[in-house]
């Protein structure tokens, strides 16, 4: 057994060390390198100092339509190590993997698929990241997109799977942007939830002094619908409370019951407005009105209930 190069090329000319080209009709491969298995072979190891150049670099000039340019295949099905395997020991901030698509408007960069003729149950693409700051994926388009989306996720009819779940063990929020939260909780904050169709037709913004609901179209659509729709129900259609007490609800059949008992203090009331309360004494039950005028006197009613 030799201990020395069993092939060694140095090339001193700046035209290619070696060059092998495939005129032959029959579809071999050019060049064919095999490595009994069971042991630590490489079956092709290519190593180097480089700092500038490419290290492996294939290129296919022709139009192909078919195969890949470069294609890994492992046939046994209790294989458990991955295809293709990249160590990345830089700092600076290069990739492991980098696929660039420079032409093609429908040709992916980068694409997983998995063969539509088996019931797969195994993640099409598996991220583990021993990863503390920064960003597990990161999606950057520094591109002004006018078409299409920046993700964009489909599911099959009929399927009942989610689209996207987030389990979150941590106490940080489940999703945020610019205007936009879920938290860890599974409570929403936006500035605002509006009609798909159009922002005039109907919006709720939960602002700082409170919740608006708003409605811009001139037309006989209604701001506000309150529908308790199950013809079986007993609960109330609205109720209004303050501090979780009833003080006021519109029953099930549609009737306003009214739970206010005392009457309200006549700084409450603005010039133009009116408030009743019930008296419920009992043997003295009286529906009762306060109201103040346009400049600001007080009035006062009273309904005797016999």
């Amino acid at each position: 057994m030799s201990t020395v190069d069993a092939l060694k090329i140095v090339n001193l000319a700046p035209a290619y060390a070696l060059k092998i080209d495939q005129l032959g009709a029959t579809p071999n491969d050019t060049v064919n390198f095999n490595a009994p298995g069971g042991g630590p072979h490489t079956v092709l190891g290519v190593g180097g100092a480089n700092t500038t150049l490419t290290t492996v670099k294939v290129t296919n000039s022709g139009p192909q339509v078919g195969g890949a340019v470069v294609f890994a295949q492992g046939t046994d099905p209790a294989r458990t190590m991955p295809i293709f395997g990249g160590d990345n020991y830089g700092t600076a901030g290069g990739a492991t993997f980098s696929a660039h698509q420079s032409n093609g408007s429908n040709s992916p960069a980068f694409r997983a698929i998995y063969d539509a003729g088996y019931n797969h149950s195994a993640r099409v693409i598996w991220i583990d990241a021993n990863h503390n700051d920064g960003n597990v994926i990161y999606v950057n388009n520094a591109t002004a997109q006018t078409a299409g989306q920046l993700v964009n996720l489909i599911q099959a009819s009929g399927s009942t799977a989610p689209v996207i779940q987030i389990l979150n063990s941590g106490s940080g929020d489940h999703i945020t942007s610019n205007n936009f939260k879920v938290s860890q909780g599974g409570n929403v904050s936006a500035t605002g939830l509006m009609n798909h169709a159009s922002f005039n037709n109907a919006a709720i913004k939960p602002t700082t002094t409170g919740t608006v609901i708003d409605r811009n179209v001139a037309d006989s659509g209604a701001a506000l619908k309150v529908n308790n729709i199950n013809a079986t129900s007993t609960g109330d259609i609205l109720q209004i409370q303050a501090a979780t007490a009833v003080k006021a609800r519109f029953t099930k059949a549609g009737h306003l019951a009214v739970r206010v008992n005392s009457a309200p203090a006549d700084a409450d009331l603005v010039a133009g407005e009116a408030a009743s309360w019930f008296d419920s004494t009992n043997g003295a039950s009286k529906l009762m009105v306060k109201a103040k005028q346009a400049d600001g006197t007080i009035k006062t009613g009273t309904v005797t209930l016999a």
